[in-house]
């Protein structure tokens, strides 16, 4: 087993791992991100992003790269396990941030996307096959 140090460790490579990774790398925190996966998913676990999420990649400098496989103006409901109405969204005109309420997205190809484009942050690294068994925190850091 090697020893490696990084400022911060985030587990798990879905989107919200990677964009995270994209946040700290572009803040030039040294970070890496660790998947249990010996490769990327091939099968979608999230659908859809709302406005604040598309600002956090238009900061990033990802919503080009990503926009040929974003869905705009997606309308939909949403209940919860009794079958009632929790909210819905009727409305597919960009709203004050600048984007719809619902942009549809397929989860494989918008994480081989922000995975590869990880490769820009010298600070930055994408470990597959490697998961957290444990950690322990003392007043010089966690070791995991």
């Amino acid at each position: 087993m090697t020893t490696q140090e990084t400022a911060v460790l985030v587990v798990g490579a879905g989107p919200v791992g990677l964009i995270l990774t994209h946040i700290l790398g572009r803040a030039g925190v040294p970070a890496m991100i660790i998947d249990s996966a010996a490769a990327l998913p091939d099968e979608p676990r999230a659908v859809g992003l709302d406005p604040e999420s598309l600002r956090t990649l238009q900061y990033l400098d990802l919503v080009d790269l990503l926009e040929e496989d974003l869905m705009h103006g997606l309308t939909g409901e949403y209940y919860n396990g009794d079958g009632e109405l929790l909210f819905a969204i009727d409305d597919d005109r960009p709203g004050p941030l600048g984007y719809t309420q619902l942009a549809g997205f397929s989860q494989p190809c918008m994480v081989r996307k922000l995975a590869a484009a990880l490769d820009r942050y010298p600070n930055v690294q994408l470990c597959y096959e490697h998961t957290l068994q444990g950690f322990e925190q003392d007043d010089a850091g966690v070791s995991v």
